[in-house]
């Protein structure tokens, strides 16, 4: 599995999130191509920061830990703290998830 999609920290892994609003379904996707970014589809538009919200719920929800997007905010391409959170703990979530 690619490392280059997430950032290990003293407080937690920083994922790197490419995000695609107005979804069918909030899910992740995969890795991108070039294996920055992880895809994550969330159902909410871009509107007053709704995406940013879903996509915040969505990874608290999956990693049962608090989510925190700390760049990106009005971009495609976020950074999202999954605080506390350890590398192993953050791929096994994933492969759980996908067969990335």
């Amino acid at each position: 599995m690619s490392k280059d999609y997430y950032t290990e920290t003293q407080n937690g892994v920083i994922l790197h999130i490419r995000v695609k609003p107005r979804a069918g379904r909030n899910c992740i996707k995969g890795i991108s191509q070039d294996g920055r970014f992880l895809l994550v589809d969330v159902k909410a538009p871009p509107v007053k920061g709704q995406a940013n919200k879903e996509l915040e719920k969505f990874l608290r929800k999956l990693f049962a830990k608090e989510a925190i997007i700390v760049s990106g905010f009005q971009a495609r391409e976020k950074y999202v703290l999954i605080r506390g959170a350890t590398v192993e703990e953050v791929e096994k979530v994933l492969k759980r998830r996908e067969d990335l």
